[in-house]
Formats: structure tokens, C-alpha cells, sequence
């Protein structure tokens, strides 16, 4: 399934790198990603490919950042 991932808050370094680990760790594919910086607020957008039978609920409670 490809889903939607939005990401914002406070800008901080390696929120990128934070985020890519936690989904590499789920075995859940980036596609495509786009990112924006306003000042010292961050959102970035991207769209994964999750495998099928992942549960989303504990998807959902690990990218709790």
C-alpha cells in the first residue's frame, strides 16, 4: 500500500535522518519525499510504500517523534 506521511514542528538537525531510520527499520520504502523550511518550522512530505499485513496502529505509535 503507498500512503501519505506528513511531518511538521520545530526544526531541528536530523529529524530527516530520525525519520529515514524508523521507516528503514519498519522495512517501508520512501518514494518520493519533499521538504520545507520557514524559519525555524519544518514540514516535509513523503510518500512510502508500506508492505502489506504491516500493522498501522504500531506504525502510527513508532512515528510518534
Amino acid at each position: 500500500m503507498k500512503a501519505i506521511l506528513t511531518i511538521s514542528g520545530e526544526d531541528k538537525i536530523g529529524t530527516i535522518a530520525q525519520i529515514s531510520k524508523i521507516l528503514a527499520e519498519e522495512e517501508i520504502d520512501i518514494l518520493n519525499i519533499s521538504q520545507n523550511l520557514m524559519d525555524n518550522n519544518f514540514t516535509t512530505t513523503i510518500m512510502i510504500k508500506i508492505p502489506d499485513g504491516k500493522d498501522l496502529r504500531r506504525l502510527i505509535s513508532v512515528l510518534i517523534i
